[in-house]
Order: structure tokens, then C-alpha cells, then sequence
């Protein structure tokens, strides 16, 4: 039963009366006392009047009794009164039911509001970008933290317990990041379900998150194009890509695509899928393969029958990196050139010991800045070109950039991990749900993994379970 259902028992009176059709006769006998003659108050009146003319005597007349044994059932059968009492019952479930919605309503609203409170504090406190301390109004924080503390004492009294999970408050003012590492080209049925339970989320809250990944995709503009085709991504959401931003991707150029040259001599022979070119010592010189679309994918080149290096293309054909090869191991990468579509050189990686890592040049090929890892690339990217003032990131806790983002916090960013699958032995998961990176706002995709945080966490958290799909709202393309 609802705390909120308080219901009243009826005491139970052992002293039942006796039935309202028994005669007078019956109402007086009950076998165990002798008869007691029933006094006529008419003739007592009369006596008592007597009584007034002559003080000699005082009248008294019983009436007879006649005993019969069979009295009862003589008597004239008492009609009985049909009582309805299904409506008053319906009255009462009706409240019931009342009282159980208003319970979770005030549940809701108590939660809701514990949890903007929250937030609010959280943004008070929160250092500014490129400021040393935060600049906190401490009578807005005490304010807040009273309200927070009233808050709690509500669903004490109400629930029997204030340690109860809030919903994550998101605001759709503040600029919201959607990292992975790259997007699924052929995603599973599986995969499409969660992406569409994301969107349904994103749009329940109101937020267009910024779409941002991190590998190379040669692919990555038709994959794209797929998700806001398919409905795998809101439609207002745009995509940021590292690789795509380093080199330019959406600069206009004049250079044609599918461009390819051969030296005088050479001859191209048709070989299956794709083409070999000869030179005139009839030597192996390149090997071409196209798309599907029919345009360039990657061309190898040869020097002595060993492989040289290898051109990618893009999908609209146009030439975006090449890879070279150690002499000794063709499988062996030594370093990688990544272009901008008028064939300027963007950046280079070299894996070899005595040369930079990653170096990043401008439009004219002059060298901007270099890396000792890609990890630092990312972030130096993140801090330029993607991250906005106030920015709030959504990363899986799998994520190579995980624990980067998590010791950025102290910059102002703000991270929302995102758990999967429930795996309590996860050190991760058990980070969170021991408060070790100050984290307050978690996204999950089940159920089990709020409970278990809830039952681990040693402070209130703001904890979002991924809604499945309502209704499948558009055809899916399998």
C-alpha cells in the first residue's frame, strides 16, 4: 500500500443488537428470565388520573399474555433494503489511484527541482575557462545549498528517503559535444536501435549536440549522410571530424577528381576488379582499385617489385593521404602525408625514431605546431577549433579521450559519461560511483546500471537510463 493510502479499519462491536423486525414479545424473552407482563401505558394514564380522585387505591391492569413459542414466525417478514455500495467502492479506488499519481508526481517534481538546484550550484562553482580560481557569489551558493537541504527533507518525509537518483538537467543554452571515435558505416540493427533511443533523448530535451569523432573515415561524408537520412542522428545535429578539420575538407579547389598520370610508355592492364600499370621494362609499377561508385581508391606503387607506398582517395575520388612503406616489411608504415583537397600538404606522422611524430602545416605548407602523440593532437584540437565556451561533453567511458576529459574539468569543461553495459568489475564504473573525479551527471543505457550506482554511490547523482523507443516513428533501412 502508497504511504499516501492511509485508510481507516472499522472496529468491530461484539455487542450485536438485536434484529429491528423481532416482536416486543421476543425482544423481551430470551428464555433464560421469566415473562414479564408488557404494562399498557394507556390504562396507567388513566389509573394515574384515578389515582388523583381517591388516594385509596392505585389501579394496575397487565394485559394477558398468551405464550406462543411460534411468535416469531407469525410475524409479518420485514422487507429487505438494497444497500448499493459499488459506487463507494469506486469512489475509494478512484482515490486510491488519485493518491499513487499524485505520489509520483510530487516524487518527480521534488527530484526535478533537487536537480536544476543542483546544477545551478555546480555552475557557480565551476572554474572559468582560463581563470585561475572561480568567481563565486556565496550568497547565491548558500541560497542554493538551503534549498538543496529542503529538498531532501521533503522526500524524507514523503518517501522514507532522500537518496534517490535525479534526472540530468540539460540545457539547451549550453553547446553539447557527442564524442566517439568514429561512426559505424553498416551499423547493426542493435546499433540503430541505440542511436535512435539517443536521438529521442536529444529531442525530449531540446538539445542539438555537436556530432565529433576523431579517426581518419575516408567514408566518413556517405556514413554521415546515412545517419540524418536514416534518422541516426537529429537532423540539425553537424559533424566534426579531426582529420577533416585539419585538412580543409570543404575548401574550394579547382583540382578534378579521379586525377591520374602516367609517364610515356606505361601500359594499364585490366586485372579482375582492378589494374596494374607496367612500365616499359614491363616492371609492376602500380596497382588501382576503384569504388563501387567508380571512383579512385587507393593506388599502391611498386619500386623493384616491393611496395613503395600507398594513395588514398576519398569517396568523391579526390587524393587525402598517402601511406608510406619500410623497404624490408610492406606491411610496416613509416609515415603518413594527409592533404587538403587542392593537394596541399596538411600534416605528416612519421613513425620513425629521429623524426617529430606529428607535424601540422598551414595552407602554405608552413609548419604550425608539433606532437608527440596523437592524444595531444586531440587535445590541442579540442581546445582551438571544437571546444565553445561552457561546452558540456557526452564520452563513452571507453573512450580513448576518457580520463584526458575527466582531468580537463578543472578548465571549466563539463563531462558526461556514458556506461553502456553494467560491469561492476569496470574500474571506471566504480570511479564513478565512488565520486573519485567529481562526477555528478551520468548517462546509461539500462536501467540495472542506475540501480547499481544508486546503490554504490556514497552522494546523490544526476542519472539519465536512455528511454527505449517509444514508437518507431520512421522506416528503418536494413
Amino acid at each position: 500500500m502508497s504511504i499516501f493510502k492511509r485508510k481507516k479499519q472499522q472496529s468491530k462491536n461484539k455487542n450485536t443488537e438485536a434484529p429491528l423486525s423481532e416482536s416486543a414479545e421476543t425482544a423481551n424473552f430470551d428464555g433464560n428470565h421469566p415473562e414479564v407482563p408488557l404494562i399498557d401505558y394507556t390504562q396507567r394514564h388513566q389509573a394515574t388520573e384515578a389515582q388523583s380522585d381517591s388516594d385509596d387505591h392505585l389501579v394496575i391492569t397487565a394485559l394477558p399474555v398468551t405464550k406462543n413459542t411460534d411468535s416469531a414466525a407469525e410475524q409479518p417478514q420485514a422487507r429487505q433494503k438494497s444497500v448499493d455500495w459499488s459506487l463507494t467502492e469506486q469512489q475509494l479506488n478512484q482515490l486510491d489511484e488519485q493518491r499513487d499519481q499524485l505520489a509520483d508526481s510530487l516524487r518527480d517534481e521534488l527530484l526535478t527541482a533537487r536537480s536544476i538546484a543542483k546544477y545551478d550550484l555546480r555552475q557557480l562553482n565551476r572554474p572559468n575557462q582560463g581563470a585561475d580560481t572561480p568567481l563565486v557569489d556565496d550568497h547565491q551558493v548558500h541560497a542554493l545549498e538551503q534549498k538543496i537541504a529542503t529538498l531532501n527533507q521533503k522526500l524524507t518525509h514523503w518517501y522514507g528517503t532522500d537518496k534517490m537518483a535525479n534526472e540530468i538537467h540539460f540545457d539547451p543554452q549550453r553547446p553539447y559535444l557527442l564524442l566517439n571515435n568514429g561512426l559505424v558505416h553498416q551499423p547493426t540493427e542493435t546499433q540503430r536501435h541505440s542511436l535512435q533511443r539517443l536521438v529521442q533523448l536529444f529531442q525530449r530535451e531540446q538539445i542539438v549536440p555537436t556530432q565529433v569523432t576523431i579517426d581518419y573515415d575516408d567514408l566518413l561524408q556517405p556514413t554521415w549522410q546515412h545517419y540524418q537520412e536514416h534518422h541516426l542522428a537529429t537532423p540539425e545535429t553537424t559533424l566534426r571530424n579531426l582529420f577533416q578539420d585539419l585538412q580543409d575538407w570543404q575548401m574550394k579547389t579547382d583540382k578534378k577528381a579521379n586525377e591520374l598520370f602516367f609517364a610515356p610508355g606505361f601500359k594499364v592492364v585490366q586485372a579482375g576488379e582492378q589494374e596494374k600499370v607496367y612500365d616499359p621494362q614491363e616492371k609492376l609499377n602500380m596497382i588501382i582499385r576503384h569504388r563501387q561508385n567508380g571512383n579512385l581508391f587507393t593506388v599502391q606503387h611498386f619500386l623493384n617489385e616491393a611496395l613503395l607506398s600507398q594513395d588514398l582517395f576519398d569517396n568523391d575520388g579526390v587524393l587525402s593521404a598517402t601511406q608510406y612503406y619500410a623497404a624490408t616489411d610492406a606491411k610496416k608504415v613509416v609515415r603518413e602525408n594527409f592533404y587538403r583537397p587542392d593537394g596541399t600538404l596538411a600534416m605528416v606522422k612519421s613513425y620513425l625514431p629521429d623524426e617529430p611524430y606529428i607535424q601540422v602545416l598551414g595552407p602554405t605548407n608552413v609548419l604550425m605546431a608539433v606532437f608527440d602523440s596523437d592524444l595531444a593532437l586531440i587535445n590541442w584540437w579540442f581546445e582551438h577549433q571544437v571546444l565553445q565556451t561552457n561546452s558540456v561533453i557526452i564520452v563513452s567511458i571507453d573512450s580513448v579521450l576518457y580520463q584526458t576529459l575527466l582531468a580537463a574539468q578543472d578548465q571549466g569543461l563539463e563531462v558526461i559519461p556514458l556506461v553502456s553495459e553494467l560491469d561492476p568489475q569496470s574500474p571506471q564504473l566504480q570511479d564513478l560511483a565512488n565520486h573519485r573525479h567529481g562526477i555528478e551527471s551520468i548517462l546509461v543505457a539500462e536501467p540495472s546500471i542506475k540501480h547499481y550506482l544508486e546503490q554504490q554511490a556514497q552522494i546523490d547523482l544526476d542519472i539519465t537510463v536512455i528511454s527505449p523507443l517509444a514508437t518507431v516513428a520512421h522506416t528503418v533501412e536494413k
